[in-house]
C-alpha cells in the first residue's frame, strides 16, 4: 500500500494540513470527524486506515464458511461521488483477487439485490448511498444475514453535510443500527465523518458514544458553530459610526474586543479616527516575531484597549480568549471565516465558559455579504437575522427598477413569503395593482372542510373542497364527477384537436401521469416552453411542448377550478432556494396523509387569509385531530417564519399601477 501511497502522491512529507492531525489518530484506532473546504484531503485523511484493514482482515475471513458481509462501509452522497472513492480504494487495495470481492458498489437503484448476494460472503468495502444502505439493512436477516458486526471495523460517511441534507431520516435509521450493534473505541470499530459543513443534529448525539473523537476544523466559522459562539447582527447607514459607538460601549464595559480589519482598510488610518473618538486602541499591521510579542502583552494585560488587526495577521495569532470579535469591512467570504480563528483561544479556556461574541455590521447595500451569512445560518438550521433578509429583498427589488422586469412572471417564493432570498432570480418582485384583488368565489376566512389531492412539500397541499365529492381514484388521485367525466370523454376520443395559438391564461387539456386534466398556461417562451398550471387534479407546474395541449371543449372549459392551493403560513426548510428534501416530501405524503390508506378523509383548516391563488391557513387536522403542523415540527428540520403576512401586505400596499 506504501507504493500505491506513492503512485498517488500521498505521503507524510506531503501531507495537507488536515491530514498532519488525521492519519497518525486513525491509524491507532481512534474516531474522527473532519470539517473543511472542499478539495483539502479530507477523504484521504481516513481511506489509507480502511483500506489498511481490508488488508489485514482479509486473510482470516476468506477461510471462515460462516462469515460474511463487509469489513468497512462508506456512505457517500451520490453514485458519481461512490464512483470516485471506489476507484481510489481499488488503486490502493492492489490487484483484484479471485477468491474475495474487495469493493461492493450499491450506488444505483436497481442493484440492491446483486448486493445482498455478493454480502452474503466476506467482503471488503461496500460503498453505498444512504438511502441504499437502508434498503440493505432492511434485507438483513430476513432470509440471511448480509452484515457480520463483528467484521465491521470502519464506517465513514464522505460529504455528511450532502449527506444529511439528502436523507435526514435514512441517516437517522443508520446511525442507530450502528450504535446499536458496534463499540466505536480503541480496539473495536472507528467512525470516521468528513463533509464541509458541521452538522450539529446528526454529530451531537455521536459525541457521547464517542469518548476517543477527534475533531479537525479547518474551516474557523465551522469551528464558531460547533464551539457556540453568539453573534450580533447589525444593519446600519452609518456604518463608522456604528462600529464606533461599538467599541466605545464594548471599552466602557472593559472587554477584550479584537477589530479585525478586511481587505485594503488602512489600519493605521483607522486606529488614529478612533484615537479622535477617545477609543485606546493597539494596532497589528502584520504578523512578526515583535507583533506576536505584542498581542501576547496585550493578552496578559487587565486594560481595555481594542485590539486593531489586520486580515492577514489574524489567524496567526495565538494567546489568551477575547470577549467580542467586531468584523470592520469586507474584502471576500474565505478571508471573513478566517477571522474567526482568533477564537480558537477561548475553545482552550473552555467553551462553556467563554463562548465570545461576534459583532457583523452591515450596510443595507450589501447583499453579497448578507446572502452569504444567511445561507450560512441557514445551512446551520438557525434563522437568519430579519434585517439580514430585508437587505435582500430590497436589493433585489431595487435591481428589479433598474433592469426594468415590468413584463417578467410574478416570482413565485415571493408569494409563498413575502420575500426573495434567493442568490439569483429572474422573476419580477413587485405588485401590480390588478394583482392584489382576491379571486372571484374563493373562502378567505373560516374553517373550510375539503379533501386532499396531492401533497406537494410540508407546507403546500393541493385540496379540493368536500362540496365537490370524490367519484372515484384513479391511480391514486381522487377525481371529482366532473374530472372523471373529463377523463372518460378524452379517452374516448380517437383524435384529439391541438393547440394552435396558445395564449396566456388560456385553458387546455393536458395528459399528466396517464391522466387527462384541465391546465391553464402560466408562460410562454417558445412553442417548446410552455408552462402550465394544474387547475382541477393538482396545484403544479409544468414545461411542456405547443404540441402537447389539447384543446378543452366549452362544456368543460368555463367550470370552476377545484384545486386550491393551501400553504402552512411560514413553514420553510433550512435552505436559501426554500426547497424541501425528497425525504420530507415522503414523509408528509405516507406517513401525515397516507391518502390510499384514508380514502375519502375530510380535512379541515383555518384559513388565515389568501393572496393571489394561494390560501394561508396555521394549521391543517386530519379527521381523528392530528394536525399537520406538530408532525412537521416532530419529524423534519424546519423554522417558522413569523413575518410572512406582514411582508405579503406590504408588497400589497406597494403595487404599482398597472401598465
Amino acid at each position: 500500500m506504501k507504493e500505491a501511497l506513492r503512485r498517488q502522491n500521498i505521503g507524510q512529507m506531503r501531507a495537507k494540513r488536515v491530514q498532519r492531525f488525521a492519519w497518525r489518530h486513525a491509524a491507532s484506532g481512534g474516531s474522527m470527524c473532519i470539517i473543511g473546504n472542499e478539495r483539502i484531503g479530507k477523504t484521504w485523511s481516513y481511506l489509507p486506515t480502511l483500506c489498511q484493514h481490508i488488508i489485514l482482515k482479509t486473510p482470516p475471513r476468506i477461510l471462515d464458511n460462516t462469515d460474511r458481509g463487509p469489513s468497512c462501509i462508506i456512505v457517500c452522497v451520490n453514485e458519481n461521488e461512490g464512483d470516485e472513492i471506489a476507484q481510489l480504494c481499488m488503486g490502493l487495495l492492489g490487484p483484484t483477487r479471485l477468491d474475495f470481492v474487495q469493493v461492493v458498489k450499491a450506488l444505483s437503484r436497481n442493484c440492491i439485490e446483486e448486493v445482498a448476494e455478493t454480502m452474503r460472503k466476506p467482503c471488503g468495502i461496500l460503498i453505498a448511498t444512504v438511502d441504499n444502505l437502508v434498503k440493505l439493512y432492511m434485507l438483513n436477516g430476513k432470509t440471511k444475514s448480509i452484515f457480520n458486526p463483528a467484521a465491521l471495523k470502519c464506517v465513514a460517511f464522505d460529504g455528511i453535510d450532502s449527506i444529511w441534507r439528502g436523507g435526514r431520516t435514512h441517516c437517522q435509521k443508520i446511525i442507530y443500527w450502528i450504535l446499536t450493534v458496534l463499540r466505536f473505541e480503541k480496539g473495536h470499530s472507528q467512525l470516521f465523518v468528513v463533509g464541509r459543513l458541521w452538522i450539529d443534529s446528526f454529530m451531537k448525539p455521536l459525541m457521547r458514544e464517542l469518548p476517543d473523537i477527534l475533531l479537525v476544523f479547518e474551516d474557523a466559522l465551522e469551528a464558531a458553530m460547533f464551539a457556540g459562539i453568539n453573534f450580533d447582527f447589525i444593519v446600519s447607514k452609518n456604518y463608522n459610526g456604528e462600529i464606533q459607538k461599538i467599541l466605545a460601549e464594548k471599552q466602557m464595559m472593559k472587554k477584550r474586543v479584537v477589530l479585525a480589519c478586511s481587505g485594503n482598510i488602512d489600519v493605521s488610518a483607522l486606529s488614529k479616527l478612533l484615537n479622535t473618538k477617545s477609543i485606546d486602541n493597539l494596532v497589528i499591521e502584520q504578523f512578526d516575531q515583535k507583533t506576536n510579542q505584542l498581542y501576547k502583552d496585550w493578552c496578559k494585560s487587565h486594560m481595555s484597549r481594542v485590539l486593531v488587526v489586520a486580515e492577514d495577521a489574524i489567524d496567526k495569532l495565538r494567546g489568551g480568549r477575547i470577549d467580542f470579535l467586531v468584523h470592520y469591512g469586507y474584502s471576500n467570504w474565505p478571508f471573513f471565516k478566517a477571522q474567526f480563528s482568533i477564537f480558537y483561544n477561548n475553545y482552550l479556556c473552555g467553551i462553556e465558559k467563554f463562548h465570545g461574541i461576534s459583532v457583523v455590521v452591515m450596510r443595507p447595500s450589501e447583499f453579497e455579504q448578507a446572502w452569504l451569512f444567511c445561507d450560512f445560518m441557514l445551512k446551520h438550521s438557525r434563522h437568519p437575522p430579519e434585517s439580514f433578509l430585508t437587505i435582500l429583498n430590497e436589493c433585489r427589488i431595487y435591481s428589479d427598477t433598474s433592469e426594468s422586469r415590468s413584463d417578467f412572471p410574478l416570482c413565485r417564493m415571493l408569494k409563498s413569503y413575502g420575500n426573495c432570498i434567493r442568490h439569483l432570480c429572474f422573476f419580477r418582485h413587485f405588485l401590480w395593482d390588478h394583482e392584489t384583488k382576491p379571486l372571484d368565489d374563493a373562502p378567505t376566512k373560516g374553517t373550510i372542510k375539503f379533501y386532499v389531492i396531492s401533497s406537494v412539500n410540508p407546507a403546500q397541499t393541493a385540496v379540493r373542497l368536500i362540496e365537490k365529492a370524490t367519484a372515484r381514484y384513479y391511480m391514486n388521485t381522487p377525481l371529482s364527477y366532473f374530472g372523471d367525466k373529463l377523463r372518460l370523454h378524452y379517452e374516448s376520443m380517437l383524435s384529439h384537436p391541438r393547440c394552435t395559438k396558445p395564449l396566456i391564461n388560456d385553458v387546455y387539456v393536458l395528459k399528466i401521469h396517464n391522466l387527462y386534466q384541465r391546465v391553464g398556461i402560466t408562460r410562454i417562451e417558445s412553442a417548446d416552453r410552455i408552462e402550465v398550471k394544474q387547475l382541477d387534479s393538482g396545484v403544479e407546474f409544468y414545461i411542456v411542448k405547443q404540441n402537447e395541449l389539447l384543446i378543452c371543449y366549452e362544456k368543460f372549459k368555463d367550470e370552476p377550478c377545484e384545486a386550491y392551493d393551501l400553504r402552512i403560513t411560514g413553514l420553510a426548510p433550512f435552505n436559501m432556494e426554500r426547497i424541501w428534501p425528497d425525504d420530507a416530501k415522503k414523509l408528509v405524503r405516507h406517513k401525515f396523509f397516507n391518502l390510499p390508506a384514508k380514502p375519502n378523509c375530510v380535512f379541515t383548516a383555518d384559513i388565515n387569509f389568501g393572496f393571489l391563488d394561494l390560501f394561508f391557513v396555521e394549521n391543517i387536522y386530519d379527521s381523528s385531530g392530528n394536525d399537520l403542523n406538530s408532525f412537521v415540527l416532530k419529524h423534519i428540520p424546519m423554522y417558522t417564519d413569523s413575518g410572512v403576512h406582514m411582508r405579503i401586505q406590504k408588497c400589497i400596499s406597494e403595487a404599482q399601477p398597472s401598465i
